[in-house]
Order: C-alpha cells, then structure tokens, then sequence
C-alpha cells in the first residue's frame, strides 16, 4: 500500500505544470528564476556543474551521486521529481547507474523541477525567508544548495543576529573549502544587506579578511573606550587559562597592545623577557608598542566565544593543528583585536599612514 501510494504521489508530481511548481516554492516568478540563474551561474563559475559526480560529505562521511546541478538520487522524493521533470524519456534507475545519459536540456528541465524543493527546506530553516530581499534568498537557497550551511548559521538568521555575524560564519565554515570562492560571493550578498541596515559598522569585511577572526560591535565584541595606556578593566573569564603552570579565572585587556593576569599594564615601553613577575604579573604580548585611541587612533575590541557550536572554534582548532599536531580541540576563546590603532603623538596624516589596516588578534 505504500509503494502504490508513493507511485501515485509520483504520477501527480510529474503532471503539475510550471505554475503548480512555482506554487510549491512559495515566490514569485521573476524571484524563482532570479535564484535559478544566480545559482546556475554560480556552478559555471566554480566548475562544480558534473553530468555525474560521486561525492563524499565531509559531515557524514556518506557518499552520494549527483547528476548535473547537484540532483541527488538518494533524496526521499527523488523519483517525484526526476519524473516531475522528464516524464518517461529517461528512466530514473538507468540514469543512476549510468546506463543512460541526460542532455543539456534535460539537466537544466531536472534542475528547474528539483529547485523548488531547495526554496521549500530553505525557508523552512530560515523562518524569515519570505521578507528577506531576493539577494538574501538567493545566498541562503544557494548554501542550502551546496551543503555548506550550518544549523549554527540557521541559529543566527532565526534569532535575529546582526548579518555581519552571519556573513563571518559563512567565510569560517570549513565542510566544504572547494567553494570557498562561491561563499565569499553569497557572502558579500549578506554584507550588502548588512549596510543597508547600517549594521556594518567597524573595519571588519568577513568576506575578505578570512585570516581574521571575525571583530567589532556587529559579532558582539566589547570595545575599550579611546584612552591612552588604559584597560578595560578585570574581565572574568567562564574558564580557567593555564598560563606558567597557574590557572587564571580573569584577564585584562590594554591598550598598549598586551593581554595580561594578575593586573592591567600601563607601561608603553617594552621590556625584554624574562619580566619582573612582580612588577608584570604574566602576559600574552601579541603587539607591546605606546599605542593612543584618542583622537580617531582606532579600536580596541575583545570578547569570549564560549557556544560550543560557534564554528569559530573549528577554526581555532584548526589554526593549532596547523603549527602544533595535537588532539587539541578548542571549547573556548577569547578574541581581541587591536584595529588599526595609532602610536602615541601621531597626526591624521601619520594615523592613515602608519596605522592603514593594521591589525593583531590573540587567541
């Protein structure tokens, strides 16, 4: 009785013409072929369009085939849709085992009958999906489309967080580093809507800084007041540091470029190591230089990633393997950016000189 109800499902599937499949997207028409195109021709641009490709997913270790513009065979409602776009020219189980072949036009008639269903699950993720502008749908439809989309990413866009936040996530999530070039275009999508929502508001572009962790207001980073030699003050920090056989619950975050324990650091000249313990407590000095924030000098920002889903911290694990062959994996971190800070007594003019896209992070 099941089988028979599937066919059937699969009969009517296959007899619903254009207008019923636009229905099933739930947009408009010039919206529909807006996403087509966008993603097709996102396929072209990267290469990834295949008559037949067997791939692996890096999160499931599952390996599936797909046929054209990413039509895979083993989705639940595979053979609704196949029949929904060719009807009886091509057989469903000789196609997947590769004893026929599809043409152009019959790739592109699968393409347009199996988009729908991507819309359908993409605004079924993204519960605002309908009042974003045809950019935003199109960025989402098409990371849904390449499997790079994270349910942490989802988490973000449902609970209203700011798109630069999201954009960074896109750029960070490592499933999948052969499209990295297709993110970086739906990402700089989403950074277009971020400006106009005025929500772009530091130095950060997620979209072209990848070697950079995400910084500045819009990821939800504390920021110092513009001082000279000052601080932010005793920040507590939701785990112990082990640092020189001691674990630390606090830190300090100075402008001088120095994370400190024990206490805050106003010396604007460096020392050489070993320091005085106590006269310096214990630091991390990624940048120890008189830096001055007043005047338009730069930004000092900081904060704590401790989500253990924050993709974030797979790429702060990644970062260690690359120097250090561990088993270490990253829970927590903490992130300040000294960005594009000038040096004490500096003019505009050698603010913009000497200080143009200057920029540290400690982790």
């Amino acid at each position: 009785m099941a089988t028979e109800a599937f066919a059937l499902c699969a009969s009517l599937f296959a007899l619903l013409p254009v207008a019923s499949m636009l229905e099933l997207a739930g947009i408009p028409d010039d919206q529909f072929h807006h996403i087509k195109n966008y993603i097709a021709g996102k396929e072209s641009e990267s290469k990834l369009y295949e008559r037949a490709l067997r791939r692996t997913d890096p999160r499931s270790s599952t390996t599936e085939l797909i046929i054209g513009y990413r039509f895979r065979f083993q989705k639940a409602n595979a053979r609704s849709v196949f029949a929904s776009a060719l009807g009886d020219t091509r057989d469903f189980d000789n196609v997947r085992s590769g004893r026929e072949q599809l043409n152009d036009a019959q790739i592109d008639a699968l393409f347009e009958a199996d988009l729908p269903n991507y819309i359908s699950e993409t605004r079924d993720k993204a519960s605002n999906f309908d009042a974003f502008p045809v950019s935003i749908k199109a960025a989402l439809v098409d990371s849904l489309f390449t499997n790079y989309s994270t349910d942490y990413m989802w988490g973000l866009i449902n609970s209203g967080k700011n798109w630069v936040a999201i954009s960074a996530n896109f750029t960070h999530d490592p499933a999948y580093p052969d499209v990295q070039s297709r993110v970086q275009g739906d990402c700089e999508l989403m950074m277009d809507y971020a400006r106009t929502l005025n929500q772009a508001n530091s130095t950060y572009h997620p979209c072209n800084d990848s070697l950079m962790f995400p910084f500045g207001t819009p990821v939800g980073d504390s920021v110092l007041d513009r001082n000279d030699d000052g601080n932010s003050g005793e920040i507590f920090i939701s785990i112990p540091f082990p640092f020189y056989d001691h674990n630390h619950y606090s830190t300090w975050v100075n402008t001088n470029g120095v994370l400190s324990f024990i206490r805050e650091i106003t010396k604007f000249n460096p020392a050489p190591f070993p320091l005085d313990k106590d006269e310096y407590g214990r630091m991390v000095a990624p940048f120890w230089a008189d830096a001055d924030t007043r005047n338009d000098g730069g930004e000092v920002y900081y904060r704590q990633i401790t989500d253990p889903d924050d993709v974030l911290l797979f790429h702060a694990t990644e970062e260690i393997h690359r120097v250090f062959p561990t088993n270490f994996v990253a829970t927590w971190a903490f992130v300040a950016t000294w960005d594009n800070v000038a040096f004490f007594g500096a003019s505009d003019i050698g603010k913009a000189k000497v200080c143009l896209n200057f920029k540290i992070q400690s982790l």
